[in-house]
């Protein structure tokens, strides 16, 4: 690593945010020098050859450590301490979105305390024992901490009680890993609430989980790329800057408020479908979810501007399209131009 450079150690780079958040900052590598902790899965080896190419790193299977010119890949397990001690090595900047999320989170609770908030544990006493009043860390928490905020209560801010909802071990892990990163030592630490990311690759989404959000959610979302711009430029917060020790919500903006019942039917538009005949609203559940409006969110962007050039609800439906393959691209086609088609589509 390069001692002028500021090292980054940013954990979740094969998450949507985290992703993001990688790509902004491996074009800056001339300004920071990189730390990723990853699993050595086949899936995560294949999506970062390239980087350890560009880094001239020859990539190996299996565990281990992988460093060359301002990279360096901690290829382990999180639960294991070693190879948090090993991603903490020289850092000056802890920048923490790793988590196992719903739906995944709602089928292996104990594993989902472990990652969410054992990691964390870990992490803070790592930097306390190492560094407390140098390194900053900027932890993602998630508005599922919140819990149902359904209409007449769906405006929410910071200081609203957190009241995950019932079953959520999520959502209780998230608050658990917040309280250990805001109640520690770290001198620059701040806790981010993430709300519901849009990716592009909607459809990889498709799971059950779709159906125990009730129709009437306010959702204020971001997209990926806008939440991984977001992350990115907390690197330029000042260490006397009032950000750090603060809570904040995170969004796209009102440009990205818009109901369940909204998101379903743009989408299900966008393929050419009356989502009212493929679906049944007896279907979706009443309440015990989570997502809101924001009174708040102004308050994030008036220090990392992540609005500015941001996407809104528009943009996001367009990157869906451009995402579709071909074959989709194809039925919406014919199903937005031939009835028959589209009937048919609707009773499969």
């Amino acid at each position: 690593m390069n001692q002028d450079k500021e090292v980054v150690l940013l954990t979740g780079a094969s998450g949507s945010m985290g992703h993001e958040t990688f790509l902004r900052l491996w074009e800056q590598r001339e300004k920071y020098d990189l730390v990723l902790l990853l699993r050595p899965s086949k899936k995560n080896k294949k999506q970062f050859r390239s980087y350890e190419k560009s880094a001239g790193i020859a990539q190996f299977p299996g565990s281990g450590v992988a460093r060359g010119n301002g990279l360096k890949i901690v290829w382990g397990d999180a639960l294991d301490r070693e190879n948090l001690e090993e991603a903490c090595t020289g850092i000056d900047w802890c920048l923490h979105t790793m988590a196992l999320i719903s739906p995944a989170a709602d089928r292996d609770p104990e594993m989902t305390w472990k990652v969410n908030t054992e990691v964390t544990r870990n992490l803070v006493d790592i930097v306390e024992s190492t560094d407390p009043d140098g390194i900053r860390m900027v932890y993602i928490g998630s508005v599922a901490q919140y819990g149902d905020r359904l209409p007449p209560v769906h405006v929410g801010r910071t200081g609203d009680p957190l009241i995950p909802s019932r079953y959520d071990m999520y959502a209780i892990s998230k608050i658990a890993a917040e309280r250990a990163v805001m109640e520690s030592r770290i001198k620059h630490r701040v806790s981010l609430r993430q709300t519901f990311i849009m990716i592009p690759d909607l459809f990889s989404l498709m799971d059950p989980i779709m159906f125990h959000q009730p129709l009437w959610s306010m959702m204020e979302n971001i997209t990926a790329r806008d939440a991984g711009r977001m992350l990115a430029a907390c690197l330029e917060i000042p260490g006397d800057s009032g950000f750090w020790g603060g809570y904040f919500n995170i969004s796209g903006g009102p440009g990205c408020r818009i109901t369940y019942l909204e998101f379903m039917d743009r989408i299900y538009r966008l393929l050419g479908i009356n989502y009212q005949r493929v679906m049944e609203r007896n279907w979706f559940a009443l309440k015990n979810f989570h997502m809101q409006f924001y009174e708040d969110t102004g308050s994030l962007n008036d220090y990392l501007h992540h609005w500015e050039g941001g996407q809104v609800m528009d943009d996001y439906i367009a990157e869906v399209w451009k995402k579709l393959s071909w074959y989709m691209k194809l039925a919406a086609w014919y199903s937005r131009h031939l009835p028959p088609f589209r009937w048919i589509v609707e009773l499969a």
